[in-house]
């Protein structure tokens, strides 16, 4: 009989191995360029990363093991299970989302035995299988991290709704908390963001295992309430 599964032990073994191994790294001092900074350089420098690409990234591999990725991919399952989120179909936001929906499509059959329609975007091209999705289905979004939504809604929640497809929610491993749900909520969007961890907790969960200090952790603290997405 295989062992129950222990979410709050995963979730807290994930993130400490992620400090590790690089996946998430801190720095106070030097800080780190995001995304944003390529739009706006005169944004302050990030004192916190979060690189959840995997190995096989098509374009710029990272770090996280396909072993991690089943991990990050069960969570999402039990917190849509315990969420009640209703969906036809699966959607990972491409390039770092899609790992984790076809990992996420496996756990649903493996545990359910539901069969889970996958449907596959290209990076700047749309929709490229449906895996006979019809249109008009739910489709949940799924992607890596979010800090504002920029890329969830040009790159997922866009195309899908060009093909007539519905999109109502959006799961993620990490929400930064820098605006993307806000953003999501937004009336001309209206998608609902459901994430495994916020930032908040996981550096509330390296401060309680001694991994940073008290007084990294408000400077971190500083920085995610003060850098929210417009």
């Amino acid at each position: 009989m295989a062992a129950a599964f222990n979410y709050e032990q995963e979730l807290a073994t994930l993130l400490i191995g992620f400090y590790g191994t690089g996946v998430i790294k801190i720095d106070t001092e030097k800080g780190f360029e995001l995304a944003a900074h390529r739009r706006d350089p005169t944004l302050p420098r990030s004192p916190t990363y979060f690189n959840l690409r995997t190995t096989t990234h098509p374009t710029n591999p990272g770090r996280l093991t396909p072993s991690e990725v089943n991990v990050i991919a069960r969570l999402m399952y039990e917190r849509l299970t315990q969420t009640k989120i209703e969906f036809d179909g699966l959607c990972g936001v491409p390039d770092a989302g899609v790992p984790f929906a076809r990992a996420l499509q496996e756990h649903y059959y493996n545990l359910d035995r539901r069969d889970v329609p996958l449907l596959t975007l290209k990076k700047g091209n749309g929709l490229k299988k449906t895996q006979g999705l019809p249109r008009g289905s739910r489709v949940l979004l799924i992607d890596d991290v979010v800090s504002d939504a920029g890329s969830k809604v040009r790159e997922g929640i866009e195309p899908l709704r060009l093909e007539r497809y519905i999109v109502r929610d959006c799961i993620v491993c990490i929400d930064r908390e820098q605006g993307g749900a806000a953003q999501l909520e937004r009336p001309s969007v209206k998608v609902g963001l459901c994430s495994i961890v916020s930032a908040s907790e996981v550096f509330d969960l390296y401060e309680r295992a001694r991994i940073i200090l008290p007084e990294v952790r408000e400077k971190l603290r500083h920085y995610h309430a003060t850098s929210c997405a417009a």
